[in-house]
């Protein structure tokens, strides 16, 4: 049944990056990129009904985004398939876009694709892992932007008149989950809509406010915490303790395990984001990364190489494998081409 239901979203996930919802520059709908204040121009607009896409055939699966007046943003993509939350702000600036698939009508060939250019864009920051999206904002369109890290040249159109219920259409979205003693039943979780729950203890819930990486935690009965996250740690002050945090569970497992093709070159990645290279089972290097799975992104920091970003291959896919996450560097002059299999 999970190997079925993943199916159904991978199908509809393809589908919707192949469509794509009219050319922004096309869209019939009144253009508002008058500068001003969040009640009065193009901030008010946007916080009106919601941005839509949905594909024309039957396995697209429909996609929003929310922009709300208090500044956050919820996106719920491929039907919940992937969701995210954030912040959100519209920022003056030209952003060159694509607005048509071109004579070979495939997005994917940019070079010949139509570009038209936004005056605005919306920036988008995550909850979730910090992550930031310029999207152009052009004749009250979101165009040319990726869903969810996967469906790419997709526009959403504005539906202001769409009557938006948040308790309707948004599922609790956990942003951020700590963990006290390297215990998993031992967590603090921050979720979308401003609430908590803290199990480190006993069961406490209430909202949370941010100040730049400073959490304010206000339980149901009015007791104040503060939350300082730094990286992958927090410190978490509760009364009058002061509660170590971490963003992860480490049992001193390899997650992920990038190779040469002969497999005698093995970059190792541990649960605490830690990595060693090794070379016929010599450690040559090693250092921290980080991975973003919505997108299949890793960036990799050894100590004697500059910083790392792999690639997804899909052309060399391999049925047995997967698809090669690709990382290339160089390392006291030596080249390096290892490949991480994933299953997509």
């Amino acid at each position: 049944m999970a190997k079925r239901l993943v199916s159904i979203l991978l199908i509809g996930i393809l589908a919707c990056s192949l469509l794509l919802l009219s050319a922004c520059k096309d869209d019939s709908g009144s253009s508002d990129t008058s500068g001003g204040g969040a009640t009065d121009s193009v901030d008010a607009t946007l916080v009106k009904g919601y941005f839509f896409y949905q594909g024309e055939q039957v396995a697209n699966l429909p996609c929003f985004y929310k922009f709300k007046e208090n500044g956050d943003y919820y996106g719920r993509f491929f039907n919940g398939g992937v969701k995210d939350a954030g912040k959100w702000r519209v920022i003056e600036k030209d952003m060159e876009y694509s607005s048509s698939a071109g004579a070979d009508n495939d997005w994917y060939t940019v070079e010949d694709n139509e570009k038209a250019t936004a005056k605005k864009v919306v920036e988008v920051t995550s909850y979730k892992d910090g992550a930031v999206i310029e999207i152009p904002y052009d004749n009250n369109n979101l165009c040319d932007t990726q869903l969810g890290g996967m469906a790419a040249h997709i526009t959403l159109a504005h539906k202001p008149d769409y009557d938006y219920v948040e308790k309707d259409e948004e599922e609790a979205l956990a942003v951020k989950t700590l963990y006290a003693n390297n215990e998993g039943g031992s967590t603090l979780t921050l979720y979308h809509n401003k609430t908590f729950a803290d199990y480190i203890d006993a069961g406490i819930e209430g909202a949370w406010e941010l100040n730049e990486n400073t959490y304010t935690l206000k339980t149901e009965d009015s007791k104040t915490y503060t939350l300082t996250v730094d990286g992958r740690e927090a410190s978490y002050k509760k009364g009058d303790a002061t509660i170590a945090l971490k963003s992860y569970i480490s049992n001193g497992d390899i997650s992920f395990t990038f190779e040469s093709a002969d497999a005698k070159i093995l970059l190792e990645c541990k649960d605490d984001y830690t990595c060693k290279l090794t070379v016929n089972g010599a450690e040559i290097d090693s250092g921290e990364y980080d991975v973003n799975m919505s997108n299949k992104t890793f960036k990799i920091n050894l100590s004697k190489a500059d910083e790392i970003t792999s690639v997804l291959v899909p052309e060399d896919e391999d049925e047995e494998r997967g698809t090669p996450a690709r990382i290339v560097f160089k390392l006291d002059g030596v080249d390096y081409t290892l490949n991480c299999w994933l299953a997509l």
